[in-house]
């Protein structure tokens, strides 16, 4: 079993379908179809496993995944998985968390342990969702036509309502024994 070390030093096993679907979202755009995008996250997953490493950073996999890419002769597409990456780097900067009297920088491993804490849910599920919530974050912040280079501060209160919000809306808060 490989361990993925995220940015915020917590350790998450591989998920192929992780990987699969980064791939995806940047091969579709060009045509290619989903069974590519596996055979992709394959070839990452075949060097992980052949290597007998234990763990990787995000950064490693990144690299590996802009390698396939562009050996694979779609260098468009790992130009967008670059661009992507970048765009959120920096978006990410610029979402603080006001958690009563002290601010935060975002970082949705504590969103991640809320959910698993309050909904009971597996650390790959509540990731997922924390993930999709920082997506819906940082598009709004995209989408801000304001100061766009000044950070924008929400109530952790704001953020633990769309959490719930996200729970409820795929059915997992009728799951959890009240």
């Amino acid at each position: 079993m490989i361990r993925v070390v995220k940015v915020d030093g917590s350790l998450e096993t591989f998920d192929h379908l992780k990987l699969t679907a980064a791939f995806w979202k940047v091969l579709a755009p060009a045509g290619q179809g989903y069974d590519r995008a596996r055979y992709l996250a394959d070839a990452v997953w075949f060097f992980l496993s052949r290597s007998h490493l234990r763990q990787a950073t995000t950064g490693a996999i990144f690299e590996m995944a802009m390698k396939v890419l562009h050996n694979a002769g779609l260098n468009c597409s790992a130009q967008a998985m670059a661009a992507y990456r970048t765009r959120r780097q920096g978006r990410r900067v610029l979402v603080r968390v006001r958690h009563d009297e002290h601010l935060t920088a975002w970082d949705k491993s504590w969103l991640s342990g809320v959910a698993q804490q309050y909904w009971c849910l597996s650390s790959t599920t509540a990731r997922i969702i924390a993930g999709q919530i920082e997506h819906d974050l940082l598009q709004m912040n995209e989408s801000d036509t304001s100061d766009t280079t000044r950070p924008r501060e929400l109530s952790r209160l704001y953020l633990i309502d769309m959490l719930n919000t996200r729970v409820a809306q795929l059915g997992l808060a009728d799951t959890v024994p009240v």
